[in-house]
């Protein structure tokens, strides 16, 4: 088991900072303002602003289930979680600046809590149908289908440029 969590440790550390088979979260980020973040191209689809507040609603909610912390219980649909400012030019640095760091914030307190934890809480279930290291897994999953679309989103803007691999 201590396999397992050092295989949820790589994913998390590969989504938020490492170059390995992908860009990790930061370097997908790395350089962008509040204007390029909060960016669309007119079709309706979310800007790189909406993807990194989704990523922190979904992480943060789920960290804080693992936790053992009160989790809210309002309803609420998937694309609410995108939080989609209607006038960006409301945006700012600053706050471009504080949801990046909440979204770091939030992958160091993951990769803590996965480091501290006991390895049984890994298999016990947050729902009758997974234990929780498939959904911890399935949420690093679902953070870098996300950094595709930024790094999409980027080439689309022509802001994008390549990883270098070393």
């Amino acid at each position: 088991m201590a396999e397992l969590k050092e295989i949820l440790l790589n994913e998390l550390e590969v989504c938020q900072s490492k170059i390995e088979m992908f860009s990790g979260m930061n370097n997908s980020l790395k350089g962008l303002n509040a204007i390029q973040a909060s960016w669309r191209d007119g079709g309706g689809e979310n800007s790189i602003w909406d993807i990194v507040n989704h990523l922190i609603f979904w992480n943060e909610r789920f960290l804080h289930q693992f936790m053992g912390l009160p989790v809210s219980k309002e309803s609420f649909s998937n694309d609410s979680t995108f939080f989609k400012e209607k006038n960006p030019a409301l945006l700012n640095e600053e706050q471009w600046e504080a949801a990046v760091a909440r979204l770091n914030s939030v992958f160091n307190e993951w990769k803590e809590a996965i480091h501290e934890c006991d390895e049984e809480m890994l298999l016990t279930p947050p729902s009758p149908e997974r234990p929780w290291w498939k959904t911890v897994s399935s949420m690093n999953l679902h953070t870098a289908h996300h950094i595709g679309q930024i790094i999409f989103i980027r080439k689309r803007q022509g802001s994008w440029e390549p990883v270098k691999w070393d």
